[in-house]
């Protein structure tokens, strides 16, 4: 199983699939433009950009005809079919070779812990017992925050002073990012 950081993020690193994680966003964007946040749509959204891809590939040469099962815990997550939130994955059990290729993770809060989702991929037979483990963060980045500068602080014109909108944010989601945006005393460690 490979994770991806969420902003059609890159691949973390298989070494630290479970020490760091991947990041993402709470969906809580608007990219369909229409005026309600995608985490509450539960259809296709057009433009969505803030789920993690999880990939999942078997050597199915070695595997006997018995199930996969993929087991969720932490932060409060849908599972999706496609980066769009085609249609929600709620079956998390296959047949060995009817598995996706990959699934999409939506976060709907934010984590509580550095690395409190975990994903786990469960084969289990007779003859072998198999599971793999990746672990994410959610993190929440208000949009619609307004940012103000006072001018005078900088040498300028005190009369006059900048304002402007949070909207959107278009950069990576990884840990470096949200060291960015918590408070020291909220960093996870």
């Amino acid at each position: 199983m490979k994770i991806y950081n969420g902003i059609s993020g890159s691949q973390v690193p298989a070494e630290d699939e479970t020490d760091i994680g991947a990041y993402m966003l709470v969906n809580w964007d608007d990219d369909n433009e229409n005026d309600k946040p995608d985490l509450y749509e539960d259809w296709p959204v057009t433009g969505e950009d803030d789920l993690a891809k999880v990939e999942l590939s078997l050597l199915q040469a070695e595997l006997d005809e018995d199930t996969l099962e993929l087991v969720k815990t932490g932060c409060n997550i849908k599972v999706w079919d496609s980066s769009t939130k085609q249609t929600e994955v709620t079956e998390l059990s296959w047949d060995i070779g009817s598995e996706p290729s990959e699934l999409w993770l939506e976060a709907r809060a934010a984590s509580n812990a550095e690395r409190d989702i975990s994903l786990q991929l469960r084969y289990s037979s007779p003859a072998v017992t198999a599971a793999d483990t990746v672990k994410a963060t959610a993190v929440m980045l208000n949009l619609g925050n307004a940012v103000y500068r006072d001018n005078e602080k900088i040498g300028v014109d005190p009369e006059r002073g900048h304002a402007a909108l949070v909207t959107s944010y278009t950069g990576a989601c990884t840990r470096a990012f949200q060291e960015k945006i918590q408070p020291r005393e909220l960093v996870f460690r």
